[in-house]
């Protein structure tokens, strides 16, 4: 007999701690952080059953060529349950938003990492339920380039969506994101 099996407490069964982001204290929202670029965001409204996963500890297959970017993947998977619907957010952070395609690149090749993920649950577990997709670039500021535009953008609310490569990216430069928002777009 299979069992239906929620992906998010599944994958905390299979991903080892250091993996694993914890929420912080208030239990319904997560600070994530790009450590390299010293930037961070919260995701806010997240269930206590949602798992945020480091891409980084995860990466692809080891056996890849290094230097290749397809080894260059997002910084965070936000897998959570939200109005009875599995969803997957891939996360990429950056300190300045430019205008090349680097940081959608490093989204679109994240799911392979999901889809092993997912492979690996269903193998343990029977049966893990499929999330739906989403892609979020976030950005601290935007670059001097973008910012000398005719029309200024208020970052403070500025939130996009765009088409890249098959996939739809939605850009925010907002401190806080609310997952509720996030699921609808």
């Amino acid at each position: 007999m299979q069992r239906d099996v929620e992906l998010s407490s599944c994958l905390q069964g299979i991903v080892d701690d250091e993996s694993l982001k914890k929420m912080a204290s208030d239990e319904s929202s997560i600070i994530l952080k790009e450590l390299q670029a010293s930037m961070s965001v919260k995701i806010t409204g997240l269930p206590p059953s949602a798992t945020t996963i480091r891409m980084n500890r995860i990466g692809h297959s080891p056996g890849l060529k290094k230097g290749g970017k397809w080894n260059h993947i997002c910084d965070y998977l936000v897998v959570t349950r939200l109005n009875d619907d599995c969803h997957a957010i891939f996360i990429e952070l950056k300190k300045t938003l430019r205008g090349d395609n680097r940081a959608k690149e490093q989204l679109r090749r994240s799911l392979p990492v999901l889809d092993y993920l997912v492979s690996v649950c269903n193998i343990e577990y029977k049966k893990a339920s499929k999330p739906s997709i989403k892609y979020l670039l976030v950005a601290q500021k935007l670059s001097e380039s973008l910012d000398k535009q005719r029309t200024k953008i208020d970052p403070s609310i500025l939130t996009s969506k765009e088409e890249y490569e098959s996939i739809i990216v939605i850009t925010s430069i907002k401190p806080k994101i609310d997952l509720a928002e996030l699921v609808k777009n």
